[in-house]
């Protein structure tokens, strides 16, 4: 006969917890990972093996996207009708010569000096356009504010004072497309000075413009050759507030004033349009002179070089009139809204209204005064507190306004010595 097997009771087996929080919380997992990381298996891609010639191909495709890219940046800057590249010239020292600098550079690119002429250098198939400025602040802003180069004038001997910095930090805090340092008079400075002399003023213009890797020199041909290579070579960077808005760097500026009106008439700028697409209906500013309307944009094409064999020549296109304003959607001069009086809220009288009511409420205040007999010396603040139908001189007997109790008469009463009649208004108008 088979033993029966002893069992605990049910109420006294140990019962473990399925979960227990100090193994699964986060910082007891970081400890335990030591800083290993799981990446979640991205589903639907199936990882592989990329070949030599797979990634030749990506090495190409993306050298193609940025030769496009540069492309559509400088693409205005080629070609038979390409634009000049603005270079505006800025004086940082008290003895810098914008002037003769500028005429390094066209004697470099073999063309004679003109002021505000164009410098075609056909070595490069590039043009350039100076734009000289003094040394006054507004005048360089509005210059570097246009320019796809600014060269800052340095100097051998004189160090950049105050107002060169100054301008240095504008240009920089309202933005700049490139700056290229450029020193006079380094032929005249011993030749064993003159690498401390470029070490010391690139270190000053590196703290500005970190961009500006080399300080130039124009003094002799092959070194402004170098400065045009480096100007015709290079993209102007891009400037964001500049790009989304239409503006132009007037090349000629013609004024027909009007019959009737000599201050007034129509000007005529012609010039590269740079930036956005601009519209007839929208305003121009003239710097110094205000924002106008656009009676309409024609075409001026300018060639720099000759057509060549069937090329199309885009003179034939001169005058063509490109966009003429809506008179229903475009822009008015009127920028300050004009109060109008009679749209107002008429919260308050006019005066010719008041005129009427204030004899009117004279006239009111007068019937609601009474006539209040009081000992003499009464204020008339005191006055107005008597209760109507109760005078000081009648406490202690009640009489009409014309006897008195012992049979005498206003003008004949003892005590009109004592007492007078004083008109007061209501007690809550005195307070």
């Amino acid at each position: 006969m088979k033993e029966p097997t002893f069992h605990h009771r049910s109420t006294l087996k140990q019962k473990n917890k399925p979960f227990k929080s100090r193994f699964a919380t986060k910082s007891s997992q970081r400890d335990k990972a030591k800083g290993r990381t799981q990446r979640a298996s991205v589903k639907g891609k199936v990882p592989r093996k990329h070949s030599r010639l797979d990634r030749r191909n990506a090495v190409r495709t993306e050298q193609r996207k940025k030769r496009e890219q540069l492309a559509m940046a400088t693409r205005i800057f080629s070609g038979r009708h390409r634009a000049p590249k603005i270079v505006a010239v800025v004086p940082l020292c008290a003895d810098s010569d914008t002037r003769a600098l500028v005429r390094a550079l066209f004697a470099a690119g073999d063309a004679p000096y003109a002021a505000g002429a164009l410098l075609d250098v056909p070595r490069f198939k590039q043009t350039l356009r100076f734009v000289e400025v003094g040394r006054h602040a507004l005048d360089i802003l509005d210059a570097a504010k246009a320019a796809d180069y600014v060269v800052v004038a340095l100097s051998a001997h004189t160090e950049v004072d105050a107002f060169g910095e100054h301008c240095l930090r504008a240009m920089q805090n309202q933005g700049h497309a490139g700056v290229f340092p450029v020193v006079q008079g380094l032929d005249h400075v011993a030749a064993k000075r003159r690498m401390d002399v470029r070490r010391s003023l690139q270190s000053f213009v590196a703290h500005f413009c970190p961009d500006a890797e080399k300080v130039h020199a124009v003094d002799a041909p092959v070194e402004g050759l170098a400065v045009l290579r480096m100007l015709t070579a290079q993209a102007p960077r891009a400037v964001r507030w500049r790009d989304t808005r239409p503006y132009m760097l007037a090349d000629h500026v013609d004024f027909a004033p009007s019959a009737d009106n000599a201050d007034r008439g129509l000007l005529a700028i012609t010039g590269y349009l740079r930036g956005a697409n601009l519209s007839a209906n929208r305003l121009v500013h003239v710097p110094s002179f205000g924002d106008f309307q656009i009676e309409q944009i024609t075409a001026e094409p300018l060639a720099m070089e000759p057509a060549r064999g069937s090329a199309i020549d885009a003179d034939d296109s001169a005058g063509v009139v490109l966009d003429r304003p809506d008179p229903a959607q475009q822009d008015s001069l009127v920028a300050a809204n004009e109060p109008d009086a009679m749209q107002n809220e008429q919260t308050w009288p006019e005066d010719h209204e008041m005129a009427g009511w204030d004899a009117q409420m004279a006239q009111m205040d007068a019937d609601e005064q009474r006539v209040v007999r009081v000992p003499r010396g009464t204020s008339a603040y005191q006055a107005a507190w008597i209760a109507e139908g109760s005078d000081a001189s009648d406490d202690d007997s009640s009489m009409d306004s014309g006897s008195s109790a012992d049979g005498y008469s206003d003008d004949e009463d003892p005590d009109a010595d004592e007492y007078e009649d004083l008109r007061v208004a209501p007690a809550s108008a005195a307070a």
